[in-house]
C-alpha cells in the first residue's frame, strides 16, 4: 500500500488461491511480519476471510503482502480493512507471538515478546481474557492441541497493552507402521500421516521431485512438487519417518510430504521385483500400485522408437496391458522399441482403471535366457481376494509360505501334488504368499483374505 495515516490496531482481508498450488503468504505492516496465511492445494477458488490480526502501531503505516517462498501459489487479495489506533497515554507494546497464528503439524512452541523493556506478559490458552492475575509468561508455551492463546502486557506507570490473541490449529500426525496401513488411510488431502517404519527408495526423478518407495506391505508415490524434501537419497536407500498428506490422481495414491526427511536410515538395500502376469496386473493393479514388479516374456505390438508420455501395448499369452513411458529423462527414450520378447522390470501404476508398467531405465529390459527365467511366468494364484483356500496353477509348486504384513510366517506348507492350500485359519488381512519349486526358485504374490 501507500502510506496510511492514523495508526492501525487490527487488520483483516479476504484471499483466494488462484490456481492449484497452495498459498503461503506473509503479511507485513511497516516491514514487520504480523501474520502468515496459507491454503491447501485442494482449496482452489475458496475465499477465506482473516480478521483481527493484532498490529497496534501508532502514526503512519504501510501494508505489504509477500509470498513466503518462491514455490507458493498465486493469490487474489480483496476487502482489506483495518481499525485506527491513537492512544492518549503511554501504552505497553502488545505481545508478539512467534510463530504466529495458523495451522501447524505437530506440537508447537510459541514464544511471547514485547518491545517495551521490563514489561510482564500474562496469557491464557483457554480463550478467556487475560489479566495480571493470569499465568505469567516465563518460557515458550507448548501447544499439543488446537488452542486460542490470548496475551496482555503490563508495566508500572503505563497503561496495559490491548489484549491480543492467536488461534493455533494443531494437527497431530497419525502414525502408521507400514505402507499398507498408510494406503488404508484417508486420501482427502488434509489428514496428516507419519510412516514410522522404513521404506526403500526404488526410483526417483526430477519431475515434481517424485520418489517411489516400498516396503514388504506395499508401495506409494511421493509427489513433492514444492520440493519439501531436500535431503539427498540414492536408489535403494531406506527412508524413515516421512510425514505428509494423501490424495488421488487418476485413482492413484499420491503422498505429498509436509516436512523434510532425515538422512538415509539404511543404504544398498535389495528389492526383488514381484513377478506378475499381465492377467494379474490388469485384474489386481491396486495390489501392486507404485511397487517394483517384473513381467516376463512380453512383446510390444508396435514398432518405432520410445517417446515420452506414451502408452504402448504389450502382450503375453494372448493378454494385453499397457507399457507407459512415464519418465521423460529415462535413457531408453528415443531408442528403438524392442521387436523380440523381453522381461521388463518397472513401476506398477494405473490411470483411470487401466493398469500400467513403467520401466525406469534400459537396464530394466532383459532378454529371455531359458526356462529358468520363466518357471513361474504362467503361475495363476486365485481367487484374490480369497476366503477359505488359495488355488494355484500354471507352474510346479513344491512349497507355499504365507507371511503377514508385519513379516511373521503364519503358514508354511509342503505341496505333494495338490493345487491348493486351506486358509480357514487365517484372519482377514493382507498376506505375502511365496510359491517355491523344487529348484528353489520362487515367486511372491500379495493376496488379500476377506
Amino acid at each position: 500500500s501507500g502510506t496510511i495515516q492514523g495508526g492501525i490496531s487490527t487488520l483483516g482481508f479476504k484471499y483466494m488461491q488462484a490456481f492449484s498450488t497452495a498459498v503461503s503468504l506473509d503479511v507485513f505492516v511497516n516491514d514487520t511480519k504480523v501474520a502468515t496465511v496459507t491454503t491447501l492445494s485442494s482449496e482452489s477458488t475458496l475465499v477465506k476471510t482473516v480478521t483481527d490480526i493484532p498490529v497496534y502501531i501508532t502514526g503512519d503505516f504501510t501494508i505489504k503482502f509477500i509470498q513466503s517462498n518462491s514455490s507458493a501459489g498465486q493469490v487474489a487479495i480483496d476487502d482489506i480493512t483495518w481499525t485506527s489506533y491513537a492512544p492518549t497515554n503511554p501504552v505497553v507494546a502488545v505481545p508478539v507471538f512467534s510463530p504466529g497464528a495458523g495451522t501447524y503439524i505437530g506440537t508447537q512452541s510459541v514464544a511471547l515478546t514485547s518491545t517495551t523493556d521490563g514489561a510482564s506478559i500474562y496469557y491464557t490458552t483457554d480463550g478467556t481474557t487475560p489479566s495480571d492475575a493470569s499465568t505469567l509468561y516465563s518460557a515458550p508455551i507448548s501447544l499439543s492441541a488446537s488452542s486460542t492463546v490470548k496475551a496482555r502486557a503490563y508495566k508500572a506507570g503505563m497503561d496495559p497493552s490491548p489484549v491480543v490473541s492467536a488461534v493455533y490449529v494443531i494437527q497431530q500426525p497419525i502414525e502408521v507402521a507400514n505402507i499398507a496401513a498408510l494406503r488404508a488411510g484417508l486420501t482427502d488431502g488434509t489428514t496428516v500421516y507419519k510412516l514410522t517404519g522404513e521404506a526403500v527408495l526404488t526410483f526417483q526423478h526430477t519431475t515434481r521431485n517424485q520418489k517411489y518407495i516400498q516396503d514388504q506391505t506395499g508401495g506409494v508415490l511421493i509427489d513433492d512438487a514444492s520440493g519439501v524434501i531436500t535431503t539427498t537419497y540414492n536408489q535403494y536407500d531406506g527412508i524413515t519417518g516421512i510425514t505428509g498428506r494423501m490424495s488421488l490422481y487418476g485413482g492413484l495414491i499420491q503422498f505429498t510430504p509436509v516436512f523434510n526427511t532425515a538422512a538415509a536410515s539404511s543404504t544398498g538395500n535389495t528389492v526383488t521385483p514381484q513377478v506378475v502376469t499381465l492377467t494379474e496386473l490388469n485384474t489386481n493393479f491396486i495390489n501392486y500400485e507404485s511397487e517394483l514388479i517384473k513381467v516376463e516374456n512380453v512383446t510390444f505390438t508396435t514398432t518405432g522408437t520410445f517417446v515420452a508420455s506414451q502408452n504402448l501395448t504389450i502382450a503375453s499369452g494372448g493378454v494385453n496391458s499397457i507399457f507407459r513411458t512415464s519418465f521423460s529423462t529415462a535413457d531408453y527414450i528415443g531408442t528403438d522399441i524392442p521387436t523380440n520378447a523381453k522381461n521388463i522390470v518397472g513401476i506398477a501404476g494405473h490411470y483411470s482403471g487401466a493398469a500400467q508398467i513403467s520401466a525406469r531405465n534400459l537396464a530394466d529390459f532383459s532378454n529371455l535366457t531359458g526356462i529358468g527365467d520363466n518357471a513361474f511366468s504362467n503361475l495363476n494364484a486365485y481367487p484374490n481376494p480369497f476366503s477359505n483356500e488359495i488355488r494355484f496353477e500354471g507352474a510346479d509348486v513344491a512349497r507355499v509360505t504365507v507371511t503377514s504384513i508385519i513379516g511373521q510366517v503364519v503358514m508354511d506348507r509342503t505341496i505333494t501334488g495338490e493345487n491348493y492350500i486351506n486358509t480357514q485359519e487365517l484372519t482377514r488381512g493382507i498376506y505375502l504368499v511365496k510359491f517355491t519349486n523344487n529348484k528353489g526358485e520362487s515367486i511372491l504374490r500379495k493376496l488379500i483374505k476377506e
